[in-house]
């Protein structure tokens, strides 16, 4: 599993252009961007977490996972080093992003707080997007994945607005202590929410695992 680490991280090592146009992104949108300096940690760790799935659409191409299974790993391991690949960028991105606010900020005052719960509570969104993309990149491979994609991110979009309509008919008085609780307690509305990717995140793999084993290549 770790030579399957190093490929990865050598395949994005390849994409140093694009890495690097990144990076420059990122800085110009700190830079001309002043009253939102925290947007970029949520641009950054995004990026990384599209970064993994890349490296599968790479495996996929001209049927390479048949010669990667020549070598003495299994369907299960595969996955395994895919997911913990994509929390290393995740966490490393968001650590990158959360220092290069923090340099960028030297000659103006920044709340340290905030941007702390701003870094830590987009890992949990990009945890999300991965955990979602993955089985359906296995499953579907790269061409027909980005059809599976736009098509639930638009039934999202629609059931989104009907279901907003619905819960303005809907008496939520049942849950105001809990709304009022995250409200006075926003640290303890991150760990459940970190929690709850975490659960998608093991469930995600499950599943990946599932679709990999009966996948024909």
């Amino acid at each position: 599993m770790k030579g399957l680490l190093i490929k990865d991280l050598e395949l994005i090592k390849s994409q140093k252009s694009f890495l690097i146009m990144m990076v420059v992104l990122s800085l110009a949108m700190l830079l001309f961007n002043e009253s939102d300096p925290t947007f970029i940690v949520g641009f950054l760790p995004c990026i990384g977490a599209m970064l993994s799935i890349n490296t599968l659409s790479f495996d996929q191409y001209e049927s390479g996972l048949k010669y990667l299974f020549t070598l003495p790993i299994d369907r299960k391991q595969y996955v395994l080093e895919k997911y913990g690949l994509a929390l290393l960028l995740i966490v490393v991105s968001t650590a990158f992003a959360t220092g290069l606010v923090m340099i960028t900020s030297l000659s103006q005052p920044i709340d340290t707080h905030e941007l702390g719960m701003a870094a830590l509570s987009v890992i949990p969104v990009a945890i999300c997007i991965m955990a979602f993309m993955f089985p359906v990149q296995l499953r579907y491979g790269s061409e027909s994945g980005r059809l599976v994609f736009l098509i639930v991110f638009l039934a999202i979009g629609v059931l989104s607005g009907t279901i907003s309509q619905l819960f303005e008919n809907i008496d939520l008085s049942f849950f105001a202590p809990l709304i009022q609780s995250y409200a006075e307690n926003p640290t303890l509305f991150l760990i459940s929410i970190l929690a709850l990717s975490l659960l998608v995140f093991g469930a995600s793999m499950y599943f990946s695992i599932r679709v990999l084993k009966k996948k024909e290549l």
